[in-house]
């Protein structure tokens, strides 16, 4: 009832006015403005790439007008993943501002996916390689039928002699 206190004097005189001011003071669908628990709540997932939580996380930042630059980085590098090395990059030097922060996580993103394309460039090339060694060695397996053996399944040769089929 605090917005009913804060309602000037003899402001109401229509029941219609005192239903619009409630509605326009208790409207679900207004958007509130983020606040620090929502950037807060901003954690990378362990499915999440460190891409995508870099993506995320500014733009809910950007929605926080009431909080210090310096806090919202804190928070940024405190909700990444502990699993990668991209939190020891940000603690061996101080972050500076955002600006600061987005380009040596992009940095980091970028020589991270760098590394994964030139791994699986060696990957391919190794298996190209080991494919064609084991054709100019004469093992025409790959893409080959197996040819057919100089025996019939219709008989099952034992110790005891042959079965018939």
């Amino acid at each position: 009832m605090v917005w009913f206190r804060g309602l000037r004097e003899n402001s109401i005189n229509l029941w219609e006015k005192l239903c619009s001011e409630f509605t326009s003071h208790f409207n679900a669908r207004r958007k509130r403005p983020k606040t620090m628990g929502d950037l807060n709540a901003i954690i990378q997932d362990k499915n999440e790439t460190l891409r995508e939580y870099v993506e995320c996380f500014p733009r809910a930042g950007v929605e926080v007008s009431s909080t210090h630059v310096r806090l919202k980085c804190f928070i940024f590098e405190s909700n990444l993943r502990d699993d990668g090395k991209i939190k020891e990059e940000l603690g061996l030097r101080a972050t500076k501002d955002r600006n600061d922060l987005l380009t040596r996580t992009q940095t980091y993103v970028n020589y991270v996916e760098k590394k994964l394309v030139e791994e699986a460039l060696r990957s391919r090339q190794s298996n190209k390689a080991s494919n064609d060694e084991r054709r100019s060695n004469g093992d025409k397996t790959k893409g080959t039928r197996p040819q057919p053996r100089d025996y019939t399944t219709c008989a099952v040769k034992t110790n005891q002699g042959t079965l018939p089929p």
